[in-house]
């Protein structure tokens, strides 16, 4: 695979995923400022928990299938894989979405801290069920590159959902009727992925030929699932069972917004997973390590300024976003939030080297390493410090997680971080910020015009400072000739 197709396939991903991510910003104001701090407490609780069971009722095959089936041609070796996948996961889903119904009442009471909250888990227990089955499908998609019907149903699944839960709210409808217009949106999507890979490789009763391997190489991962949200969603229960709902809303806000980092890298790495394999089992190292290098060097490029954009826009961005009981606390987990987004960033992309290794029980250690730490510090620090403390344990772990991801690439491949480059990309950020901390922003309109006035001086700066080989510049050159 040419670095131009990669590169074009990362584009159009990471432009799905920008999309996406206006799900989350647009239900920050729309169940905050509607509802209020307590609903969206109970509304991001329950998305932490499908957050975590649905990764976990997958069993880690969505790993499997893409290491084992993306250079496959075999239609039958296709179909054997898949159908064997699709009946374990549902099988599996079901029994959690059902358990997770049983236990609503006990829940409700504990972990999310409104007693309230019972009906919504109910209503919600069946998306672990549809998400499981639909990332299945769009993993399908992903294997075999097909990155344009991955993203469109990504894009069409979140804008659903955001479109109707704004009408439905703004309409002067409960969390509830949101909830169940979450699960006629997942449906749909579920059903029409289904119709288009049953069209394409026909329907097959599996022997599960496959299953062995696949589990064998997929049942490692689920400690690290579930350690994974340990690190990622656990401090939304600690800090309900210690503090409030309300105290989970303002720091779900503050998260959802610091958090958009990582929209930055999630096309890159979801591009790397199926790219890698096959350079791998084509031995073709040299691109291999290109790759990742690249990867990690673009990434860093755009994730630097944003971190300093977020930290410099975490005030206006909370005053606009939700209300003024959000902002002390807000505006300074939003900056804290965002640099452990560029840990999880480069962990995710150095991580790929245990992948191809088939050492999936290195990332199980890692991530129950973390999951440790964090719920180590969580439970000591919150209930005396509060919810500034979560966010700092997250940012521990996974600065942590990103050194050990990045020593065992260099150990294996010899890619390094370009540190040059970072040091450019630091000094281009501060003229940056130096420039747009003049502006005065209090509204929308001010804060577009201050992030177009960042990227250009960003980048001019950068250009400046000579932060690109001439070979890079003939490389994003080659970009603009693809042929879509």
């Amino acid at each position: 695979m040419s670095y131009s197709k990669f590169t074009k396939d990362v584009g159009i991903i990471g432009i799905a995923n920008m999309l996406m991510r206006l799900k989350g910003i647009i239900l920050i104001p729309v169940i905050a400022k509607t509802l209020g701090a307590s609903e969206y407490g109970i509304y991001a609780t329950l998305m932490a928990t499908i957050g975590l069971l649905a990764p976990v009722s997958t069993m880690g095959l969505l790993g499997s299938i893409i290491r084992f089936l993306a250079g496959e041609k075999n239609k039958k070796e296709i179909q054997e894989g898949y159908y064997s996948l699709l009946i374990f996961v549902f099988s599996s889903a079901l029994f959690i979405s059902v358990l997770l119904l049983l236990l609503a009442p006990v829940l409700a009471s504990t972990v999310f801290g409104n007693p309230q909250a019972t009906s919504i888990i109910k209503i919600g227990a069946f998306l672990i069920l549809l998400n499981a089955l639909q990332s299945l499908n769009l993993h399908f998609f992903l294997t075999f590159s097909r990155m344009l019907q991955y993203s469109l149903f990504h894009v069409i699944q979140n804008l659903g959902e955001v479109t109707l839960a704004a009408i439905l709210i703004l309409g002067g409808f409960g969390l509830d009727i949101v909830i169940y217009s979450f699960l006629a949106i997942n449906s749909l999507c579920v059903l029409i992925t289904f119709v288009i890979i049953f069209n394409e490789i026909n329907i097959k009763i599996p022997n599960f030929s496959k299953i062995k391997p696949f589990l064998l190489f997929g049942l490692p991962l689920i400690p690290s699932t579930i350690s994974q949200w340990v690190t990622n969603l656990s401090d939304r229960y600690l800090i309900g069972f210690f503090l409030s709902s309300t105290s989970v809303g303002i720091y779900s806000v503050a998260y959802g917004i610091g958090i958009t980092i990582t929209m930055l890298f999630a096309p890159i790495s979801a591009t790397l997973a199926p790219t890698l394999s096959r350079l791998w089992e084509e031995k073709k190292m040299y691109e291999l390590k290109n790759h990742i290098h690249y990867s990690l060097k673009y990434f860093l490029m755009v994730a630097i300024p944003s971190l300093f954009g977020l930290s410099v826009l975490a005030e206006p961005l909370l005053m606009i976003l939700s209300t003024p009981e959000f902002v002390p606390d807000g505006r300074i987990i939003i900056p804290i939030v965002a640099l452990t987004g560029i840990m999880y960033g480069v962990y995710s992309i150095s991580a790929h080297i245990f992948f191809l290794l088939k050492k999936t029980t290195h990332i199980t250690y890692i991530w129950l390493i973390s999951a440790a730490l964090n719920l180590g510090i969580n439970v000591i620090f919150i209930p005396q410090m509060g919810i500034i403390v979560a966010a700092i344990s997250t940012l521990v772990s996974y600065s942590m997680m990103a050194f050990i991801a990045l020593y065992y690439t260099y150990k294996n491949l010899k890619v390094t971080l370009d540190w040059i480059f970072i040091i450019k990309s630091l000094i281009a950020a501060s003229l940056m910020i130096f420039l747009v901390h003049k502006i005065n922003m209090t509204t929308f309109p001010e804060i577009f015009l201050s992030i177009l006035i960042g990227i250009v001086t960003y980048f001019v700066a950068l250009i400046l400072l000579r932060g690109f080989k001439r070979e890079e510049y003939e490389f994003l050159k080659s970009i603009f000739r693809i042929k879509f």
